[in-house]
């Protein structure tokens, strides 16, 4: 019979980060319709540099006008890699929000409901390996949890 071994938990995270990593990059690569607007989709940038090199934000609207639009937003360090990735509706921040250190890795991973932290919030060190873990409910740590 052959015996399995068990991934230790850190490794599985970091495994499951990159996974994440890949699903992110596949998502950009499709939302590159810089400057053009199809239908009610549009994309804006904001830039580090007056010649427009270096994107700081870019910005997809996807949905209604104005503040009822979806909106996914990247903002990026100054290298060109990705700092932040969120989705915000009706204005408030919803759904997972992910951050990222300079290297690529993962700073941290956030769940976000109608603009407030809701379910796991998880924290990284540059090496992608998580160091914090903590639960929120509409914006409050759950569990006597404290984010430090």
């Amino acid at each position: 019979m052959k015996k399995t071994k068990k991934f230790p938990d850190h490794l599985r995270v970091k495994i499951n980060s990159q996974l994440l990593i890949a699903a992110v990059a596949i998502f950009l690569v499709a939302c590159e319709f810089e400057g053009k607007e199809v239908e009610t989709n549009s994309i804006v940038f904001s830039y580090y540099d007056e010649m427009k090199t270096i994107p700081r934000v870019k910005y997809f609207y996807h949905g209604l006008e104005g503040d009822r639009a979806n909106v996914v937003v990247h903002e990026y360090h100054k290298t060109g890699l990705l700092k932040t990735y969120f989705i915000k509706t009706n204005g408030e921040k919803n759904g997972i929000a992910f951050s990222f250190y300079e290297n690529g890795q993962f700073s941290s991973q956030l769940n976000y409901k109608n603009g407030k932290l809701d379910g796991e919030a998880l924290f990284y060190d540059r090496e992608g390996v998580v160091i914090k873990q903590l639960e929120y409910q509409e914006g409050i740590p759950s569990n006597n949890q404290y984010d430090e």
